[in-house]
């Protein structure tokens, strides 16, 4: 059985596309991928203006 995610943080999700490339924890992102985030990462970007 597929272990499922809380109520809580499913509705704190966010799907967002990077404008620029970005690395998280050794992964590299690219230019236009389309990533979930929190709405605290999301922030977070924007006023980085990744996302």
């Amino acid at each position: 059985m597929a272990k499922q995610e809380p109520e809580a943080v499913r509705a704190d999700t966010v799907s967002a596309k990077l404008k620029k490339p970005h690395r998280h924890r050794g992964i590299h992102y690219p230019a236009g991928a389309e990533v979930k985030l929190t709405k605290a990462q999301a922030e977070r970007l924007t006023r980085r203006e990744v996302i």
